[in-house]
This record gives C-alpha cells, structure tokens and sequence, in this order.
C-alpha cells in the first residue's frame, strides 16, 4: 500500500512540475516555469535485505550499498521556497554480509547500478545561503549476480526501493555542498549522502 501511494505521489509531482505554471507570491503573475538548475556528484549509501539459500534452508541477511550518484536537479524557486526534480546515476558495491555463524563467513561484493528520481521541496534561511527541506526518492537498483558460496545462493531484493528523507544544502556563491538522510519506508534501513555540486 505505502509503495502504490508513493508512486502515484511521484507521478502526481512530476506532472505538477512539468505543466502547471508557477505563480509568484508577491504579484500573482506566471513566471518561468524552471528557474533553477545544478548538477552534483554524490557519495551515497543504503542498506537492504537479501536471501541466503540453501537446499535447506532461506534466510535475510544484510545488504550494504555504497558508491556515486552523479546527476542535477532542474526546478523553481519563489520567495524561500525551492520545488524541484532530483534525479542521478549509480555506480557502486554492493556487500552482502552475515554475521551468523551458522553461516559461515559471509562478506561478498558485487558491482551495483542504479538510477535515483526524487522529487523534493526547501525552505532557504540565513539570505537564502542554507536550504532545508524533503525529498521522496525512488531508487532503481541492479547488482550483478553473487557467487555461490559452500553451496549457498545469494538472491538480491528486486523491485524499486521508497525512500523519505530530509537534506541540508549550503550554498557558497555558485557552488554548495549537500548531505541527505533518510529511511527506506518498508525496512528498518538507512540512506545517506554527501556530496557538492553547481548551481546554475
């Protein structure tokens, strides 16, 4: 249920931002319908589950991405406020670890892909120098396939991944510097970023 309302909220958003025109709060009037654009590169990491299988048993264990997110954001922004598209590119690891030791050591490290949308809105404080606010990314993952150990399979999570999350940005003249935080809405995971970028 979470993941069908956010996908339809996704969609919802990104028509909003793509056709309807942005009215200034000051005159009332139609302005340009983007007015602000950047690019970023981003380090990045999340967590998610994986299966261990056996012939006789199936099991989660932990999944830990880490890499790169190089991409921009192309929205408006209206007296304080910053309504936006956030969309980049993964390159990245994926280690998929078991602590268990009925297990055997487990630490396997496969190359991941990805693709992140997220809409997202700010607030800027301090003359527009510090921006806080949300973002609802989607995250599009591809890991290539784990290597058998002792007769165990690894079965990545399929499907794409909902996120919320609140971010800081401080702007230093045309360039800033980014951090995210957010959560995974199904599992009890983490999300986090770093990153700088250009405004243009």
């Amino acid at each position: 249920m979470k993941q069908r309302f956010f996908l339809i909220y996704f969609i919802v958003w990104n028509f909003f931002l793509s056709f309807y025109p942005f009215k200034s709060w000051a005159d009332g009037k139609n302005h340009d319908l983007f007015n602000e654009a950047s690019t970023y590169l981003d380090f990045l990491g999340f967590d998610d589950i994986a299966s261990l299988n056996s012939t006789s048993f199936s099991k989660d264990i932990l999944a830990q991405s880490s890499g790169y997110c190089l991409g921009g954001t192309l929205g408006h922004s209206n007296h304080g406020l910053h309504r936006f598209i956030d969309n980049c590119l993964f390159i990245g690891e994926t280690q998929f670890i078991s602590k268990k030791e009925s297990d055997g050591p487990l630490k396997e490290t496969v190359k991941t892909y990805g693709l992140k949308l997220a809409p997202g809105m700010g607030f800027y404080i301090f003359d527009h120098k510090i921006e806080l606010g949300f973002k609802l990314p989607i995250l599009f993952t591809d890991q290539e396939n784990p290597p058998k150990v002792s007769n165990q399979s690894i079965k990545p999570s399929k499907g794409p991944k909902f996120i919320g999350s609140g971010y800081f940005r401080w702007d230093i003249q045309e360039a800033f510097i980014q951090m995210e935080l957010g959560k995974e809405l199904s599992l009890e995971t983490t999300y986090w970023s770093l990153g700088a970028g250009h405004r243009f």
